[in-house]
């Protein structure tokens, strides 16, 4: 992957996906803002037959120093135009993920935040998407700075969405700079396995099976080098085999592994069918399965956070969750 394609490192620019006029707009309830190369979010607490899901609205929040609880945040979501995963059920449509010249255009930090100002009057939460963020941490690290540069980092809360797919920062940033992002305030990241084992994981984004353990490795660097770290999980499955065997497995590693209350800051994704989606679904003829399936995972998900931790410990606001044991 010529990381060159998607980030000028010389000057500073990102590439980023031209939303307005795709299929994706489709999906959309609002128009996309920013000139086309954002979208407005509405990141919803309460899910119809589903957990709830706080991200990344009491994270926001609580940087924002607003109530615990809202119902709905609405975000400013930008999209970098490449993945090096192919899930099947992603919202993003493939031709804005191939770095085409007609679906992207470069822009510097100053040009976004321009652009920001342009489209935001309050407090804000800007969600660096995908794609893959995870391939430019110079993505949220140039961000802050230019924030912090225009006394903006006080308005603007940044979110990244990761995949844990890749050790691009620890490969691509100094020492020095993974520390200066992770002690950034205004910066959470949300990191997400797509699946509960090396089985739903290579069916879920097409990677090898063998790199599924390496999500909780890099997951672990983040939280060693202070970020504030919270997690999402694909339940889609075509086999449901041993299925309690399977999610018991996984929270024993991330508790072994990550941290023993981290499985408290982990929200089970409900995937919904998308108008990109359905070519791809109809290319993959147990699709339709998986997405019954995970009504049935997420009851064993549930059942086993029961199991692990008590009454008081399920009712913590996500943010104060303990990282580290």
């Amino acid at each position: 992957m010529i990381r060159s394609k998607f980030i000028d490192l010389k000057h500073e620019k990102i590439l980023l996906t031209k939303i307005a006029g795709s299929e994706q707009e489709q999906d959309l309830s609002e128009k996309p803002t920013c000139n086309g190369f954002a979208r407005i979010h509405h990141f919803k607490r309460h899910i119809k037959d589903w957990v709830n899901d706080p991200l990344p609205i009491d994270p926001a929040n609580r940087y924002f120093k607003r109530p615990d609880n809202e119902p709905q945040i609405n975000v400013q979501v930008f999209q970098l135009p490449i993945c090096n995963m192919n899930c099947w059920y992603c919202f993003v449509p493939d031709n804005l993920k191939n770095l085409s010249d007609k679906n992207s255009k470069w822009f510097s930090m100053k040009e976004l935040v321009d652009l920001l100002e342009q489209n935001c009057s309050d407090k804000t939460v800007i969600d660096l998407s995908g794609g893959n963020p995870e391939l430019t941490p110079e993505w949220p690290l140039w961000l802050a700075r230019e924030l912090k540069k225009r006394h903006l980092d006080e308005k603007y809360y940044i979110w990244s969405d990761d995949t844990l797919s890749t050790d691009s920062m620890f490969s691509y940033l100094t020492e020095d700079e993974i520390l200066e992002l992770a002690s950034y305030k205004n910066y959470g990241k949300v990191c997400c396995f797509k699946g509960f084992d090396d089985e739903s994981y290579e069916y879920n984004c097409k990677l090898l099976k063998s790199t599924f353990s390496n999500s909780f490795k890099t997951l672990k660097k983040y939280i060693d080098y202070g970020f504030d770290v919270y997690g999402y999980i694909t339940l889609t499955t075509n086999n449901i085999k041993n299925i309690e065997i399977k999610v018991a497995s996984f929270m024993d590693k991330i508790q072994s592994e990550v941290g023993y209350y981290f499985p408290l800051r982990i929200i089970p994704l409900k995937i919904f069918q998308f108008t990109p989606t359905k070519g791809r679904m109809f290319r993959n003829t147990d699709s339709n399965v998986a997405i019954k399936n995970q009504d049935i995972v997420i009851k064993v998900w549930i059942n086993e956070l029961n199991k692990r931790f008590s009454s008081d410990e399920l009712k913590q606001t996500i943010c104060d969750v303990k990282i580290k044991d």
